[in-house]
């Protein structure tokens, strides 16, 4: 009996559990079917057009309120014959106006919420794209769809599968461009009050109630826009906060996408906040009402990239550039090469000198994840102090640089200086392996020299015009390409492999190495 008495209450127990489960997978089922319901009714221009998501338009909303009012009246009929002249308007002012909201009729936020973070990916990805993509793309999010946002991002931002962060990269870039859509729209409409303002101050005209009501309008608008703007700096230091040391690669790469997302809507600002600081404080300050709304079109039209531009921004950034995986350093090279010249944190030839030798330490690593690491950072250098800012820079013997006036440099001399450097570099692993080979092997042989070579020479502008000294450039690494063809065809074609004499365990590999070279790489940069 006790043991039927067990088996009896597991048994319960097993159908109490099953009975969650029903009514969870019941719960996401309807938050799919809402969501689905939704994108239609978008579609349609059903949905209010102020609010987003939030409400029904308000014809769609009184036709159900009419619907609703006319069965419960019927209901109410068959119910109490005796009663027809008493019912309807209280039963309807009840049971019906009850659930709308200024005469619109409010979606389910929770269902939403419940369907942006549900265990089924096509669902999640739906919900996503229902709030963050709209066929009217000037049309700017509404606060509850920004707040929905805010609470389904961050566990987005580890996507389970690259199709999915593919597809969550593309819909936030749709709707950072509704975001700054809406916002060069109000900020040009502050400007033009701004201007009309001061004419009519001094015209000493009276206000009509028109203007008034175009007023009432631009500040429901301006107040949109400013929380776009509060969700923008937002992700911003959401994404920031996920490219923490040692963070997954789905987190941090789609962290990584999401500031190349933004940088490529508003683009990196001003490396000063001196411009923000004055606008905040003439906000925050009693100032005349002209003053204010130009305040209010200049923080709409910043940057939210412009945090990012500090040194400690910087050295995370150059950290991940020299990480494993592949799109990881992609992603991080894009980011810093849209900064402006001199990089934060590496301003002098001091410091432009110590991250060069890192990069040549690197660079002449035998693992070729490194070597490419360390030439996607050598080419970041030089396209920054030798192109941009026309520094004359050396890496051979060792890496300096000085800042010299290059203004009445050309483009060509500039390019051809830049190849004579790598030519240079080239030259000296090149004497290396011919001298030692062995040696020359342990340090990558000139691969890593040859992998920056075909990194720089995309920075180089060959529709400069015509310029002797490229040309000279150009003829010395053909034949440095020679040279070192010849060195490494010399021991390929040994018929006893190279005829090197030494064992495996005397390469030493893990010499220059060092593992992955990441965690080396972060503590040198933050040095």
């Amino acid at each position: 009996d006790e043991d039927a008495g067990g088996g009896g209450g597991g048994g319960t127990g097993s159908r109490e559990d099953d009975s969650d489960d029903d009514d969870g997978s019941d719960d996401e089922r309807r938050s799919a079917a809402l969501v689905a319901l939704l994108k239609r009714a978008r579609a349609a221009s059903l949905l209010d057009a102020d609010t987003g998501v939030a409400f029904v338009c308000e014809s769609v909303s009184r036709a159900a309120a009419a619907s609703v009012s006319r069965r419960v009246k019927d209901e109410s009929d068959e119910n109490n014959p005796s009663k027809k002249e008493e019912a309807s308007d209280e039963l309807e002012e009840t049971d019906v106006s009850r659930a709308f909201i200024d005469g619109k009729y409010p979606v389910d936020e929770a269902a939403l919420a419940r369907a942006t973070v549900c265990r089924d990916r096509a669902t999640r990805k739906e919900a996503l794209e229902l709030l963050c993509v709209d066929g009217k793309r000037s049309s700017a999010p509404g606060q509850s769809e920004l707040r929905l946002l805010r609470r389904a991002l961050p566990a987005a931002m580890r996507g389970e599968s690259a199709a999915f962060r593919n597809a969550l990269g593309t819909m936030i870039r749709m709707l950072l461009g509704r975001i700054k859509s809406g916002q060069t729209r109000c900020a040009a409409a502050l400007r033009a009050k701004a201007r009309l303002g001061a004419r009519a101050t001094s015209g000493s005209e009276k206000r009509a109630e028109s203007d008034l009501d175009l007023d009432l309008d631009l500040e429901k608008r301006t107040k949109a826009a400013e929380l776009c703007a509060e969700f923008t700096e937002w992700l911003v230091r959401l994404a920031l906060a996920s490219a923490y040391p040692g963070a997954p690669y789905e987190r941090k790469y789609m962290a990584l996408d999401v500031l190349n997302a933004v940088a490529e809507t508003w683009g990196v600002g001003r490396v000063s906040d001196d411009v923000g600081r004055v606008s905040d404080e003439a906000t925050s300050s009693s100032k005349n009402g002209i003053d204010l709304a130009l305040a209010r079109a200049e923080r709409l039209e910043r940057s939210p990239y412009r945090v990012c531009l500090g040194a400690d921004v910087t050295t995370a950034l150059l950290g991940a550039l020299v990480d494993s995986w592949d799109k990881l350093r992609v992603a991080a090279f894009t980011l810093l090469a849209r900064h402006p010249p001199p990089l934060a944190g590496v301003t002098s030839a001091d410091e432009f000198g110590a991250r060069a030798r890192w990069a040549l330490d690197l660079l002449r690593s035998p693992r070729v994840r490194e070597s490419d690491a360390a030439a996607l950072l050598m080419r970041l250098l030089l396209r920054k102090y030798a192109v941009d800012l026309g520094w004359d820079v050396t890496l051979s013997p060792e890496p300096k640089a000085t800042a010299a006036n290059a203004t009445k440099r050309t483009k060509g001399e500039t390019a051809a200086r830049l190849l004579g450097t790598m030519c240079d570099l080239i030259e000296v692993e090149c004497s290396k392996a011919e001298t030692d080979l062995v040696s020359a092997c342990k340090q990558s042989l000139a691969h890593g020299a040859l992998l920056a070579t075909r990194y720089v020479l995309a920075e180089i502008d060959f529709n400069a015009g015509p310029c002797d000294k490229l040309k000279a450039a150009l003829a010395r690494l053909l034949s440095l390409l020679n040279r070192v063809t010849g060195v490494a065809l010399s021991s390929i074609a040994s018929p006893d492999g190279a005829l090197l004499g030494t064992a495996a365990g005397e390469l030493e590999p893990d010499r220059l190495g060092g593992g992955s070279g990441q965690g080396a790489a972060a503590a040198a940069a933050a040095a």
